[in-house]
């Protein structure tokens, strides 16, 4: 199921590798039955992941972002879900866009790239 894996340097010298792995011609899945699904490697990691949830979102229903937490439980991390948005609230041009929302999500996101790639 792993597609990719994306080697970025942190400030401390260390190398960081985000993985994904879109299906062909389907969505991403953050959380399958599948051993190598990514919501377990996220519990393995070291580095700081941040996810940003809408509370409406088919994509990734609540179950899914239920079972994304459990699976990264003792990890630095943090999921959170923002109240009355949908999918892609995060982006102005966008219907769906939700002002405060996007705000905090965007403040949350460049603190933690400050935090680890500056």
């Amino acid at each position: 199921m792993i597609d990719q894996q994306i080697d970025i340097a942190t400030k401390d010298g260390k190398t960081t590798t985000f993985i994904t792995h879109p299906e062909r011609g389907g969505p991403f899945h953050l959380a399958t039955d599948q051993p190598d699904s990514p919501h377990l490697a996220a519990a393995k990691t070291k580095a700081e992941l941040y996810f940003a949830c809408a509370e409406t979102d088919i994509y990734a229903p609540a179950e899914i972002i239920e079972k994304v937490r459990e699976g990264m439980k003792g990890s630095n991390n943090e999921v959170e879900i923002y109240p009355g948005t949908h999918h892609g609230f995060a982006f102005p041009k966008r219907p769906v866009y939700h002002r405060d929302a996007a705000e905090r999500h965007w403040e949350r996101l460049l603190a933690l790239y400050r935090r680890n790639l500056a």
